[in-house]
């Protein structure tokens, strides 16, 4: 994995809890540092990381939160509120996120969101997977009871894989 680019990403609770439940954390290893807001950590509680999985858990301070309360179109509640908060100090990282109202504000603002999909879809492209395993873990994905994905973005992803397509520059 050292020929990875591991580049910074402040994550929401969705990636650790689903990735995790369906035995593929170890993809979110492609980050680094994985950046996870204290209160998005206690909301993910389910999440156990793989040994020597590298996450730094960030505490959100109340000068964040409103600074960026005012630009918020949509309530959210505390994680994803300082998972957005963070995402503000921090605007050249990736942003995984599995809930549509932050994924819609993180994106409103200008920052690059993915999904679960999307991290796998990445692992496999920057080489940390093979493509039989990704699209296992999608299929995994698809069928996992606390997420809801569409069968079209699960067969978009898995189309991706199948062409192998590269990341965009």
């Amino acid at each position: 994995m050292s020929k990875i680019v591991r580049p910074l990403a402040v994550c929401d609770a969705g990636p650790l809890i689903h990735l995790g439940e369906i035995g593929h954390a170890h993809l979110l290893e492609q980050f680094h540092p994985l950046v996870v807001p204290a209160r998005v950590r206690q909301e993910a509680a389910s999440f156990h990381p793989p040994a020597g999985f590298d996450v730094e858990i960030v505490t959100v301070t109340d000068a964040n939160r409103n600074a960026l309360t005012g630009r918020l179109l949509v309530r959210l509640d505390a994680g994803e509120l300082d998972y957005l908060a963070f995402c503000l100090l921090c605007p050249e990282s990736i942003f995984p996120t599995d809930d549509l109202a932050a994924r819609h504000e993180a994106q409103r603002l200008g920052f690059a969101v993915h999904g679960s999909v999307g991290v796998i879809v990445r692992a496999f492209r920057v080489g940390l997977i093979a493509h039989a395993e990704a699209d296992a873990a999608l299929i995994a994905l698809r069928d996992c009871r606390s997420l809801f994905v569409s069968r079209a973005l699960i067969n978009l992803a898995r189309a991706q894989l199948a062409s192998g397509s590269k990341p965009q520059p």
